[in-house]
């Protein structure tokens, strides 16, 4: 079973992502857009950059909306663990303003 955070951007946002480096059990995460359509999966990894020697957990990880946020973008963030494996789990959602740069049309 997965678990559904909706985010609802209240400014433009540079980059926005959802980090579970602090998790008890291998999670994997999704992201959704308003649509809900699958834009994204991550398990055991870490797209933003992050080490994966950081994490307290190896089997955790991050996962990033694809290009800029707009203010009133909506996006679904879902963690589940994996192989459908349960237990507790910890996430942050970091928002990073600063200049944007124009994705492509």
């Amino acid at each position: 079973e997965e678990i559904e955070f909706v985010f609802i951007a209240d400014a433009d946002y540079k980059e926005v992502y959802l980090e579970g480096c602090d998790s008890q059990h291998d999670i994997y995460l999704h992201i959704e857009n308003s649509m809900g359509y699958r834009i994204l999966s991550v398990d055991d990894g870490n797209q933003h950059g992050i080490d994966i020697s950081e994490c307290a957990n190896k089997y955790a990880g991050d996962i990033t909306i694809p290009g800029s946020v707009s203010k009133g973008d909506e996006y679904s963030f879902l963690v589940g663990g994996y192989s459908n494996t349960y237990g507790d789990y910890t996430v942050q959602l970091f928002c990073i303003t600063g200049n944007i740069t124009p994705q492509p049309t």
